[in-house]
């Protein structure tokens, strides 16, 4: 079995349970989303306790907003991967071409992060984790509609 293969197999495996709820590809969507915030969370978390310990950061640049640049590193790479051979699968447009426009997008939804977390966390003074979970599920519920009607346009 190919890595692809047993990929898709662990993504399908819970399908079942909620092919009376969402279409396979709003499950996969939702399932390959799951991944890349696990990969994202857990980067940004251990980035951050890595700056924070080393006190690496600035006024400039904050601890948590480089601790998100490092994240989003990894998250784009697999992402792109597991978005386009799971997820965007019936896409016409060109690897290379979804590519740049996934970054793009990521890159957009990366400045909209970042301002995010500004906000939450140095004028409402929230706990950074608590803004970090709060800032993605805004920007990962409006990155879906770009990312269906932009990167991987049918």
């Amino acid at each position: 079995m190919t890595v692809k293969k047993l990929i898709g197999s662990i993504l399908d495996l819970m399908y079942p349970s909620f092919r009376k709820f969402l279409p396979l590809h709003v499950y996969r969507y939702l399932s390959v989303g799951a991944i890349c915030f696990m990969i994202n969370l857990a980067t940004f978390s251990l980035s951050l306790e890595y700056y924070h310990m080393h006190d690496i950061g600035n006024s400039l640049f904050p601890e948590y907003w480089l601790a998100l640049l490092t994240s989003q590193i990894f998250s784009i790479t697999s992402g792109f991967y597991l978005f386009l051979n799971f997820v965007f699968i019936t896409s016409s447009l060109k690897t290379s071409h979804q590519f740049l426009r996934f970054l793009v997008t990521n890159l957009f939804a990366l400045l909209f992060s970042m301002l995010n977390l500004k906000i939450m966390i140095d004028y409402f003074n929230w706990d950074t984790n608590i803004a970090y979970l709060i800032s993605v599920v805004i920007v990962q519920t409006a990155n879906y509609f770009v990312q269906l009607n932009f990167s991987f346009k049918r």
